[in-house]
C-alpha cells in the first residue's frame, strides 16, 4: 500500500509533527520511549505511515547513540589528531604548580595541535609558503564554561580546532533545545559555515574550559585569495566527513527549499541524501551532491554536469529521471525520485545469487531503458549492479550516467574511467566504444546476478585485459545452470570484436515485469 500517496499535506504535516515531538522527546528519555504509544496518538488512517517514520527515526537515534563519544573526536571524523590530556599524578600539589602545569600542558597541546594539522595528509600537500601563512593564521583562543563558540543561525566566527576541553553541540527543534552530541579535543567545528558563507544549523557551547586554535573569517578569505590550495584542502575536509554517517552535518538543513534527512549513500564523487519538499508533499526525493573534493576539478564537475544534461534528455520508466539541478555551498546538486528499495548491487550482498526468472525480468527493464538512451545517441558506459535502482513494486531505473558518451564520439577523457570488470576490452584499452559496449557490460552483470562471483575478477588492469582478451563466450562457465536462450544470449554480447556483438533487444525486453516485491524490501 502506497501511504504517501493516500495522505494529505496537511496530514503528512500532522506525521511530521509527531515525528518532531517523538525526537525531542527520545533525547530527553530514550529508555522510556515506545513507539506505539506514539502511533496511538494519530488518527487511524495516519497510523501505518506514522509507524514506519517512527521506526526509521527510532533506528537512526539509536545508531547515533551507539557511537561512543570519544569517536566524534578528530582521529575518526577527520585525519588528524591532537592532545587531549596531561597526564598528573595523586600527590598533592600547590595550586600555583598546578596552574602552571595547565598552562605548560595547554602551551604544549596547542603546539601539538599546529604540528599535527599541518602535517595531516588533508593539509600535508600545501606548499610550504602556504603552510606557513596558515599557522601564523591559527591563533590561540580560550572559552570560559558555558561561553558559545558557534550560534545556531549565525554566521561562524571561523574554524574551530579544539584542543582541550569538551564542547556539546546543540540545535533547536520546534522550539525546544534538542542535545546531539558531545565532543573533545581534535574536533574542528566551524569549517563547513567557513567555507560556504552559510549560517550555523546546530550551536556548540562549552561544557569545560576550552583551549583552541581559531582560524577567522577575514584571516581565511585573505589566505584563500593568495592560496586557493588551502580552500581545496579545506574542501577535502568537508569532504570526508559529509556522508561518513547517516545523519552527518548536512542533515536537517534545508537547501534550495530540499531538506535532508538522511545520508543514503556515498560513491567515489558524490553523496546521496534523502530530502522533501514542500512544494512536492508526500514525495520522497534524493538529493545528490559533488563531494566537496572536486569542485576544484574540472573532469568532475564536468561528469556531473553531464549527467544532469543527459537524464533531462531521456524519459523513460526504466532511467532515473532528474527533477531539479543547481549550485549551493560552493558545489552542484542534482535531485531525483527517491527510489525506496535497493540498488542490484546490495541485493547481490543480501541474497548472493537472483534465479534465472528474477534474472531474466531485470534484464528485460534495464534493457528497454538502455535502448531508449542509445535511440538518443547515449552510451551509458558504466553500467554495474550499483547503478541500477529498484523501487518496492520491483521495477528498476538506471543511475549514473556520468562517464556517458555520445554515440559515434571518441571516449572524451585520456583517463580510462568506469569499472573495469563491466567494462569492454576496447575500452579498458581506451579505444573508442560503441553502444554494443553496454551490452557487454550488461552481460557481465546477468552473470554476476546469476552466479553470485564476477565473470571476470582479476585485479590488476593488465591482468584484466588479458583475461578478457583470451575469454571464449563458448566457454560461458558451466558452474551456473541457466537456459539455452539465456546461455545464448549473454555468449552473444560477450564476444571480443564489438562489430560481432548481439543482443536481442526485442526477445529480452519481453522478458521485463517487476521482481518479487519481498526482495527489494
Amino acid at each position: 500500500m502506497d501511504f504517501v500517496t493516500e495522505l494529505s499535506p496537511n496530514e503528512l504535516d500532522q506525521v511530521r509533527d509527531l515525528c518532531q515531538e517523538y525526537e525531542i522527546a527520545w533525547y530527553q528519555s530514550p529508555q522510556r520511549i515506545k513507539l506505539q504509544v506514539w502511533v496511538e496518538k494519530a488518527s487511524e488512517k495516519l497510523r501505518p505511515r506514522l509507524f514506519a517514520e517512527l521506526l526509521t527515526l527510532d533506528g537512526q537515534l539509536r545508531a547515533m547513540q551507539s557511537e561512543s563519544l570519544s569517536r566524534l573526536s578528530l582521529s575518526e571524523i577527520c585525519p588528524f589528531d591532537v592532545a587531549d590530556s596531561v597526564a598528573m599524578d595523586n600527590e598533592t600539589i600547590d595550586i600555583d604548580v598546578l596552574n602552571e602545569i595547565h598552562a605548560q600542558a595547554a602551551a604544549s597541546g596547542v603546539d601539538k595541535a599546529r604540528e599535527s594539522l599541518l602535517n595531516c595528509p588533508t593539509l600535508a600537500g600545501i606548499s610550504a609558503d602556504a603552510a606557513r601563512d596558515f599557522n601564523a593564521g591559527l591563533q590561540s583562543v580560550s572559552f570560559e564554561a558555558g561561553e558559545t563558540l558557534l550560534k545556531q543561525g549565525q554566521p561562524a566566527g571561523g574554524l574551530f580546532v579544539i584542543v582541550r576541553g569538551k564542547l556539546e553541540v546543540t540545535k533547536k527543534v520546534r522550539s525546544s533545545d534538542v542535545k546531539f552530541a558531545q565532543c573533545g579535543a581534535g574536533s574542528v567545528v566551524g569549517e563547513m559555515s567557513l567555507l560556504t558563507g552559510k549560517r550555523c544549523t546546530a550551536t556548540v557551547a562549552a561544557l569545560t574550559p576550552i583551549v583552541a586554535l581559531r582560524l577567522g573569517v577575514e584571516e581565511y578569505k585573505e589566505l584563500t585569495q593568495r592560496y586557493p590550495e588551502i580552500e581545496i584542502a579545506l574542501s577535502q575536509l568537508i569532504s570526508d566527513r559529509l556522508g561518513s554517517r547517516e545523519v552527518d552535518a548536512l542533515c536537517g538543513r534545508t537547501i534550495r527549499g530540499y531538506r535532508l534527512s538522511r545520508c543514503i549513500s556515498r560513491g567515489g564523487m558524490a553523496v546521496v541524501y534523502e530530502c522533501r519538499n514542500e512544494t512536492l508533499p508526500g514525495q520522497k526525493l534524493a538529493l545528490k551532491m559533488l563531494r566537496h573534493q572536486f569542485i576544484h576539478e574540472s573532469h568532475a564537475v564536468e561528469h556531473f554536469e553531464r549527467e544532469s544534461d543527459v537524464l533531462r534528455s531521456l524519459n523513460h520508466p526504466h532511467i532515473v529521471s532528474v527533477i531539479d539541478a543547481f549550485i549551493d555551498y560552493r558545489t552542484r546538486f542534482l535531485v531525483m525520485p527517491m527510489y525506496d528499495g535497493q540498488d542490484i548491487a546490495k541485493l547481490l550482498r543480501r541474497y548472493g545469487r537472483l534465479d534465472e526468472a528474477c534474472v531474466r525480468a531485470l534484464l528485460g527493464q534495464i534493457t528497454a531503458g538502455l535502448l531508449h538512451a542509445h535511440q538518443n545517441n547515449i552510451i551509458h558506459m558504466d553500467l554495474k549492479p550499483a547503478n541500477v535502482l529498484m523501487n518496492l513494486d520491483g521495477t528498476a531505473a538506471i543511475a549514473d550516467f556520468g562517464l556517458c558518451n555520445v554515440v559515434g564520439a571518441d571516449i572524451l577523457s585520456e583517463t580510462v574511467m568506469g569499472t573495469p570488470a563491466y567494462m569492454p576490452p576496447e575500452q579498458l584499452r581506451g579505444d573508442k566504444v560503441c553502444s554494443n559496449g553496454d551490452w557487454y557490460a550488461l552481460a557481465c552483470m546477468a552473470y554476476e546476478l546469476l552466479s553470485g562471483e564476477k565473470l571476470f575478477d582479476r585485479k590488476d588492469w593488465m591482468s584484466l585485459l588479458l583475461q578478457k582478451e583470451r575469454f571464449d563466450p563458448e566457454h560461458l562457465p558451466e558452474e551456473v545452470a541457466i537456459s539455452d536462450e539465456l546461455r545464448a544470449t549473454l555468449q552473444g554480447a560477450l564476444t571480443y570484436e564489438p562489430g560481432d556483438r548481439t543482443w536481442p533487444h526485442e526477445k529480452v525486453m519481453s522478458w521485463a515485469k517487476p521482481i518479487p516485491e519481498w526482495m527489494v524490501g
